[in-house]
């Protein structure tokens, strides 16, 4: 991370798994931050992470963690952009996003998709408008003559069932009902679009897109403008405004929150808000900030007018009021100008709610201070005793989510040998749309994580990742901590702003106190002594050392909390003795706080005596080294040089999992990863020879060790599991360290599902989508008949110079075949060739040949992009593990002098969705089973004959479908006979028999002309369990007759 932050800060297989389901949570939270991986933040290059892009008509670049800016230069075309996420058919979604056009232009396209090219709901710029398209296909303006150069916000609240949308557009409701939807008909949200003009050229800033699902009530007041109170909201004035307000301390695109001005000392101002009323357990959550400290503040959970919970600011504490109406302390001097986040865990069965104060509980099971068994508004109010103001924001209302029953399994007790082992650099970035995202670290496969592609700020997530940390004797780790840089006063730090991995994650993770944490701090570089202490410290005491989670080195009092600095050489430079003042000012402050001191820590791996001295002279204990390399000899070397220095800075012992730098397309001199044999050599060298040292003794250096680093992906350093060496260095560490064994395990599918929700690529076995802003062929290369090779807009493109060209993939992936049983290839033929290919290797035969490959036939002189769609399961060595693929892009008529451009190759589950589209007449493994005949796949459809009254198809067996997860099959069928019900049945890994209590039957339309999809909630069929082997459907079960024939357009299980 710290050449990453040198630039961000300058001195001025695991198993692919399809994400879901959500009950409450984001499907897209993306922000278009920071979109190159090599750290050039000049916009020029990079990846818009698990977006579809097509950018022939233009460019694509970004504001650093601002907007991203696409720039259509045509007038014959326009720029295209798809964002997949979990495909929703129940419930209530809400997306928003925020977009601003320099000059107006109509032609701008926003909107919400069943699938790549059918909206559900259409906005679009028309006549100088911005509004929506009706299900007529008529505008409807929302905002007429729409401001050039000025943002706006749109939010809409979309319950699928009922075909119905609320529309707000910066606070202001703009339209209701069915008439928003585009389309009446379609069953379920599953992309959002966005599009540039196709005859018109123009500019657009899009700034973050969220699609949530689940909340009964999500406020980030992102969605209003400055001075308006959003509509839904309630407010009163007590002599100053109530309305949102320009706070800072957040990210760009955050920077509303709602201002309670008070300057009356009998009255309040108040804020509130109604939601759908609950008897059921559920979350509060919020924050708050009083610039000056004032009593009387409150902020309640309510029935009605009833009040059951009440958090109020009493004695300059932060406390609850009992059923007496006396004030309880939670949280004694809480100080003014930081901000604090509150949630609440009310449960109106039991009348008793858990209260918790950045992320410490605070109030165990405290009783409501009067009965309520159903909950439906809050309400903020500033003080009726004294004058003030109260900043809310961020204030969220959902069903409480309890733990799944095969939640991560228990940590495993280990003996330490009595050292003090750390892991370095817990990176935050790793959730999608926060940072560079998951495409980087995607194209190779080495750096797959055990725990999927996984969203950060999950508890589930991180309790994993503490688990393996703990069942190796890790003691603690070091956050990589970044303040925002928005101003005064900080909301939430960098990567923290909408479920970060500390704050959300860690704090209510199962297993947060079998692992401490440490903040690593690389943001300070240009950082002033006043802003350290004004605003930076008191956020540090009131979220970091006042959890008893911190990490403390024993001492007499209540010890000494470590934190590193990562930036420490260069903030040493800063003037006015910036650092050195801000260590002094951080040292007086815990002593105050009742701690002992504190252990500052500096990244620094240089023996220089003269750097040591300064950096000692500044206030830095000790150093260690962000990179701690690949080769023992030169580690060793660097320890012992900087312990024999002959300064006062003693070094902490640390030992490195090597580098790469791949991912982020940065090559490392000597970029190599370390074998399991020499780390385990480093760390019984460490642990043997270096810190028994005679210099060290007595000293921290004596007894502490660091390793490098736990999820650095895109640096190419990481402990935590991967494809590249399993538990191989954690088991390293637990060898040197602790005594007796443990067994390592790793989530199921099923349970990454539940936090692998954000990258859609990583559901499957493998996307190469070809999407980069540069010419990135993702690993792909020609032979000796391609030439040109490169990816160019979305596309990868080249020019055959023979009669056999190829492409290869990287190699070493490890795609399940079992599992992954369907090739999807988009390409454009532009040629006479009549058909490609498709080759495969695998991990047991690594040798190209005809008994491992399928053809298909192509569209001929193709003016247009085809997906061809290949069943694998009809090649019998489709089996095992994929490593390697090959594409011959034409495979017979290929001639010198042709080209070839493919939008993407993908490599898919065959459980979940059987399309029936392949162009070589495949069935995708149905069969006729009984009074069936005939059956074949027929332009687009599954066909066959009814022989009897009584027909059924089969499908592949070893379906593998997880049924906690996919619990509806959809099915789109032509029943052109006088029939009127169908039946799926299904068999299970653990009941093979088909029976009636394995069945779920359906009305039909009888004599349909057309196709109609009909939905089946399988949830509702208690044999729906476990793993989902087989199907059989009776196309029509009542009414059969034969001579009758069936058609189906597709069968989908779906989540």
């Amino acid at each position: 991370m710290w050449l990453y932050l040198c630039l961000l800060f300058p001195l001025t297989v695991a198993r692919a798994t399809v994400g879901g389901p959500v009950q409450v949570g984001y499907l897209v939270d993306y922000h278009f931050a920071h979109l190159d991986g090599d750290w050039d933040t000049t916009g020029v290059q990079g990846k818009i992470s698990d977006w579809d892009v097509d950018s022939r008509a233009g460019t694509i670049g970004f504001a650093y963690w601002n907007y991203l800016t696409l720039t259509d230069s045509s007038a014959t075309g326009g720029i295209e952009m798809w964002k997949s996420f979990l495909p929703q058919g129940t419930g209530t979604i809400s997306v928003e996003f925020k977009f601003m056009l320099p000059a107006k232009v109509d032609g701008m396209v926003w909107s919400v998709n069943a699938d790549r090219t059918s909206p559900l709901l259409k906005f679009l710029t028309s006549g100088g408008n911005f509004g929506y398209e009706n299900s007529s296909g008529a505008f409807v303006a929302l905002i007429t003559n729409y401001t050039a150069g000025q943002a706006y916000t749109v939010h809409a609240d979309i319950s699928l069932p009922n075909v119905s949308a609320t529309v707000f557009i910066d606070g202001v409701q703009k339209a209701i009902g069915s008439t928003v939807f585009r389309s009446t008909t379609l069953t379920q949200a599953a992309q959002f679009y966005v599009g540039t003009p196709v005859t018109a050229t123009g500019v657009e800033n899009l700034y973050y897109l969220t699609i949530t699902k689940g909340y009964k009530l999500y406020e980030r007041f992102t969605n209003a403008r400055a001075g308006v109170v959003p509509d839904n909201w309630t407010a009163t004035t007590a002599g100053g405004t109530s309305a949102a307000q320009l706070a800072h301390g957040s990210n760009p695109k955050d920077m509303l929150s709602f201002k309670l001005e008070d300057t009356s000392v009998t009255a309040a101002a108040t804020l509130g808000r109604s939601f759908a009323t609950s008897s059921s357990k559920l979350v509060w959550e919020f924050k708050f900030m009083l610039p000056v400290k004032v009593d009387g503040v409150t902020t309640q959970l309510r029935n009605g007018s009833t009040t059951a919970l009440t958090f109020t600011t009493s004695g300059g504490a932060l406390a609850y009021l009992n059923s007496g109406g006396t004030a309880v302390s939670l949280w004694p001097n809480y100080k003014a100008n930081v901000w604090y986040i509150v949630r609440v865990i009310a449960n109106p069965a039991t009348q008793k709610a858990d209260i918790y104060i950045n992320g410490k509980l605070k109030g165990s099971q405290v009783a409501f201070a009067t009965s309520a068994t159903t909950l439906d508004n809050v309400l903020f109010s500033s003080s009726t005793a004294g004058a003030g103001t109260l900043w809310a924001d961020d204030i969220y209302v959902y069903d409480f989510q309890p733990d799944a029953a095969d939640y991560v399994p228990a940590v495993q007790t280990v003996t330490s040998r009595g050292y003090k082992v750390g892991m370095q650099s817990f990176f935050a970035g790793w959730r999608d749309g926060h940072h560079c995202g998951w495409d980087w670290i995607y194209r190779y496969p080495n750096h797959d994580p055990y725990i999927g592609f996984f969203d950060n700020g999950k508890p589930e997530a991180m309790d994993w990742q503490l688990k393996w940390m703990a069942d190796s004797g890790v003691n603690f780790f070091l956050d990589c901590w970044y303040r925002n840089n928005d101003g005064p006063s900080m909301k939430e730090p960098l990567f923290e702003y909408t479920d970060g991995p500390l704050h959300n994650a860690y704090f209510y993770a199962k297993y947060s106190d079998k692992v401490k944490f440490a903040i690593a701090d690389y943001s300070l570089a240009a950082c002033t002594a006043s802003d350290f202490s004004t605003y930076i410290l008191p956020y540090w005491i009131e979220y970091y050392f006042k959890d008893s989670r911190y990490y403390v080195i024993p001492g007499a009092t209540k010890g000494y909390p470590v934190i590193s600095i990562g930036c420490a050489t260069s903030w040493i430079n800063l003037a006015n003795n910036a650092m050195k003042n801000s260590i002094t000012a951080l040292r007086a402050a815990l002593v105050a706080e009742g701690f002992d001191g504190v252990v500052v820590l500096a990244s620094y791996s240089g023996s220089d005596k003269a750097v040591m001295d300064n950096l000692y002279n500044a206030g830095i204990d000790y150093c260690y080294a962000y990179w701690g390399g690949n080769v023992i000899g030169t580690t060793q070397s660097r320890l012992i040089a900087q312990r024999d220095a002959g300064s006062e800075l003693m070094p902490i012992a640390n030992a490195g999992q090597g580098q790469s730098g791949e991912a982020w397309d940065v090559v490392f001199s000597g970029a190599a990863y370390t074998t399991l044999t020499n780390f385990g050599s480093m760390s019984a060298w460490m642990r043997d020879t270096f810190l028994p040292s005679t210099t060290l003794s007595g000293l921290l250096s004596s007894s502490m060790v660091m390793y490098d680093n736990w999820n650095e992906y895109g640096e190419g350093h990481y402990i935590c599991p991967t494809n590249l060496a399993g538990f191989g260095y954690l088991d390293g560490i637990r060898t040197a360290y602790t005594t007796g064994s443990v067994t390592y395990t790793k989530p199921n599918a099923a349970q990454k599902a539940r936090f692998n929700v954000l990258y859609t690529r990583g559901w499957e076995g493998r996307i190469w989508a070809f999407d980069s802003l540069y010419a990135d062929t993702e690993g792909w290369t020609g032979n000796s008949q391609v030439s040109g090779l490169t990816q160019n807009k979305g596309f990868l493109e080249g020019s055959i110079t023979g009669t056999d060209p190829c492409l290869f993939s990287r190699d070493g992936y490890a795609i399940d075949a079992s599992l992954y049983k369907v090739i999807k290839v988009r390409l454009k033929n532009a040629t006479a060739g009549t058909s490609a290919k498709v080759f495969f290797l695998t991990t047991t035969d690594g040798t190209y040949s005809e008994s491992k490959g399928k053809d298909f036939p192509l569209v001929v002189n193709d003016t247009g992009y085809t997906e061809y769609t290949l069943d694998m399961s009809t090649v019998a060595t489709w089996t095992g593990t994929i490593r390697q693929l090959r594409l011959d892009p034409v495979n017979v008529g290929a001639v010198s002098g042709m080209t070839f451009s493919i939008d993407y190759i993908k490599v898919v589950s065959d459980g979940r969705s059987w399309e029936f589209g392949s162009l070589d007449a495949g069935t995708e493994g149905w069969t006729a089973n009984f009074q069936t005949s005939g059956v074949v796949q027929n332009n687009g459809c599954l066909e066959g004959a009814i022989t009897g009254t009584d027909p059924s198809i089969l499908s592949a067996d070893n379906c593998n479908i997880n049924a906690s997860l996919y619990k509806k099959i959809k099915v789109k069928l032509k029943n052109a006979t006088t029939g009127t019900a169908a039946k799926f049945y299904f068999i299970t890994n653990a009941d093979g028999s088909y029976s009636e209590t394995k069945a779920k039957n359906f009305a039909i339309t009888a004599n349909d002309t057309g196709y109609t999809e009909y939905t089946l909630d399988m949830s509702a069929v208690a044999t729906w369990t476990g793993v989902i082997r087989r199907f059989r459907f009776d196309p029509v079960d009542t009414g059969a007759t034969a001579g009758t024939t069936f058609s189906i357009d597709y069968i989908r299980v779906v989540p």
